[in-house]
């Protein structure tokens, strides 16, 4: 059994592959997925397969959403799943509630971004890490998406935890854009929120076009607010364009259609959405957010900029102004490659199998 909050963005992509994997598994007889109605991406989330039971629970992030959230419980235990994989920070809390129940099921949690990573008070941090380090003995395995996840987690029981950076399947895309225009295309893909500096990005935007009266960066921006804290105001211009949420197939079709994607997150846990691009052969900017880094590699499959720096944002965009087409799709083969190589979803699979198994195993 999976278990969300929130199941939108990144940890809907990861659950969609995930469980449509886990579905053409012999040895798994049956996959409940049990996430919020509200919020969560529901189109992404629906399953040919009969093993899988998607199960939809009421919910809103607040105290008493919270309290609903660790009251699932018996809807879990009625199930009777052999293991119990919780995805997210608030997800994880039912590592509390299902130990106080009895539980004997064997329990796995994946952060998907650790909370006391995120830009906070220190006293915030220090309780996050707190929370964790004591619900750490709750659960049988912890994953960490990423060597920087697992880096900054060592405060935690080593033997709890396990590395398995995050990928996608590959898929083929047919390129269909030349980009002869003077106008250079960028692609934005996710929620208007602080964490992924949707702010910075269209300031810098702004004062990159200000310089110039022939070349222009036009942004198409995919996304919209989760929580109703989008912090920009989001007003078409002849150079930005907001899109809201767009179906998996739309987003597959914005990537061959824009040059590259920018990702100017202030912190992130992995962002699944650099191996989107970089399979698709698109030029990846990034912030040095988190994990980006680990992805991205700077002056081979995209540039990498200083989080919260709309300077060092705008010095990114001025390059990318200037990169010819030549030049463009060199950082996009470079990313293909890169993906193959370090990113194969066959590889996931294969680590994700095995944990179930020393898990189900273990006593």
């Amino acid at each position: 059994m999976h278990v969300a909050e929130y199941a939108s963005g990144g940890v809907a992509t990861y659950l969609k592959n995930l469980i449509d994997e886990q579905s053409k598994n012999n040895n798994i007889n049956k996959i409940y997925l049990l996430c919020s109605s509200n919020k969560s991406d529901l189109d992404l989330l629906k399953f040919k397969s009969e093993k899988v039971e998607v199960i939809k629970y009421k919910y809103t992030r607040s105290l008493k959403g919270i309290f609903k959230l660790l009251m699932l419980v018996p809807t879990i235990k009625k199930k009777k799943a052999d293991i119990i994989h919780l995805h997210s920070t608030f997800a994880g809390l039912l590592r509390i509630t299902l130990s106080l129940s009895g539980y004997k099921k064997k329990i796995i949690y994946c952060s998907h971004g650790w909370a006391f990573n995120k830009e906070t008070s220190l006293l915030n941090k220090y309780t996050y890490m707190f929370i964790e380090k004591i619900l750490s003995s709750l659960c049988n395995r912890i994953i960490n998406i990423s060597e920087n996840e697992a880096d900054s987690a060592k405060f935690i029981n080593k033997k709890k935890m396990v590395t398995i950076k995050n990928s996608i399947p590959d898929i083929k895309l047919v390129e269909r854009n030349n980009f002869e225009d003077k106008c250079k295309r960028l692609l934005f893909i996710g929620r208007l929120d602080k964490q992924k500096g949707i702010d910075i990005l269209i300031k810098a935007v702004n004062k990159v076009n200000g310089k110039h009266r022939k070349r222009k960066i036009h942004l198409s921006v995919v996304g919209d607010s989760i929580l109703e804290d989008s912090i920009i105001e989001k007003n078409n211009t002849k150079e930005i364009s907001f899109l809201g949420w767009q179906t998996s197939n739309n987003i597959q079709e914005m990537l061959l259609n824009n040059e590259a994607l920018v990702i100017p997150s202030r912190w992130e846990g992995f962002g699944l959405i650099s191996l989107e691009a970089m399979r698709a052969e698109r030029m990846v900017l990034a912030s040095d957010a988190g994990a980006l880094p680990e992805i991205v590699r700077n002056n081979y499959t995209g540039l990498i900029f200083k989080r919260n720096s709309i300077e060092s944002l705008e010095k990114i965009l001025e390059c990318f102004l200037n990169l010819s087409s030549d030049e463009l799709k060199k950082y996009g083969e470079h990313g293909r490659e890169i993906y193959i190589k370090d990113f194969n979803y066959t590889h996931l699979i294969e680590q994700m199998n095995k944990l179930y198994y020393e898990v189900a195993k273990s006593e």
